[in-house]
């Protein structure tokens, strides 16, 4: 199976190091140097050109909202029969006229929930959402990425907001926590660990459902208080 990725910035690089062994990879990013550096990591064919992407099986296209649609237009217009183009952007959907002009190409709407650093660096849970209901094409999907922790059909419309509202919720626990901290006078080496590590491990020791008896105390306390 060939398998193409266009745009390896923080989050195509990923997806592409993720892909399956035993697939043809092809890279596309206009900046050559990320390709030379991604191609350093994985067994891939890299170019600067869109052209490539013609002998693609499915191609991942990871790039801002604004990229979108002409970029998948451009693959459109020399993809084969039956190839399916994914659209990664979390924000926003291929317009239903490129979908029309376009039917013997599959476009599916398929988001990813994670963030780039801490699945690469960490290997932390991340989760790929399809927008398609057709278990070849889903099947086929679930295979290229099947190193990533969930990948089912879903409402991909709910991803940006769900995204979103974890974003902004973690940014604002952040912002509080540094504000708590400075006022504690809280040396600088310690909020790296405390940010880091604590807020980080509770997080995850909280979905895990794993908190100790000093974490689960406070959890007690937070619910009384909402009562």
């Amino acid at each position: 199976m060939n398998v193409g990725v266009l745009g390896c910035g923080k989050m195509g690089s990923v997806v592409a190091k993720k892909l399956p062994e035993d697939v043809n990879k092809i890279i596309v990013d206009r900046n050559q140097e990320k390709l030379e550096a991604l191609s350093k990591s994985i067994d891939c064919k890299c170019s600067t050109s869109i052209d490539v992407l013609a002998d693609a099986d499915i191609v991942a296209v990871i790039l801002p909202e604004s990229e979108v649609n002409k970029n998948v237009e451009s693959i459109c217009k020399i993809a084969k029969d039956g190839a399916i183009i994914l659209n990664m952007s979390t924000n926003g959907a291929v317009d239903h006229s490129i979908k029309d002009s376009y039917k013997s190409i599959n476009i599916i709407e398929t988001k990813i929930i994670g963030q780039s650093s801490m699945i690469e660096k960490f290997k932390a849970p991340s989760a790929i959402v399809i927008g398609s209901e057709d278990n070849d094409i889903v099947e086929k999907i679930k295979y290229i990425f099947k190193d990533f922790s969930y990948v089912e059909s879903g409402d991909v419309e709910k991803v940006p907001l769900a995204v979103q509202a974890a974003t902004r919720q973690a940014i604002i626990t952040c912002m509080d926590l540094k504000e708590k901290l400075n006022a504690l006078d809280v040396d600088t080496s310690w909020q790296e660990a405390l940010f880091k590590c604590v807020l980080n491990g509770t997080i995850g020791s909280f979905m895990d459902d794993t908190l100790g008896p000093f974490a689960r105390k406070i959890v007690k306390e937070i619910e009384d208080s909402r009562q």
